[in-house]
């Protein structure tokens, strides 16, 4: 089921490693620099598909899911 999604949005769970594994664009939540495999990037190398998406240390999620809305409506109306 997982592969057959567009996109994915999640936190850093198995969720979204399951998602990054199978290849599925995904958007993966986290505090600054908690993934580690980001080695310090947006990327995660083992899974090219995975979009880091970091919370500055003093933004707040809604700062961060307000940015992803914004993404995800560009997204749509370019796939339009």
């Amino acid at each position: 089921l997982t592969s057959a999604l567009d996109l994915v949005i999640s936190p850093g769970t198995s969720v979204a490693n399951m998602a990054g594994g199978l290849g599925v664009p995904t958007w993966l939540l986290a505090p600054e620099h908690l993934v580690w495999q980001a080695l310090g990037t947006d990327r995660i190398p083992l899974l090219p598909s995975v979009q880091v998406i970091n919370r500055a240390w003093n933004a707040s999620w809604d700062t961060v899911l307000s940015g992803v809305g914004e993404k995800l409506r560009r997204r749509v109306a370019a796939a339009r």
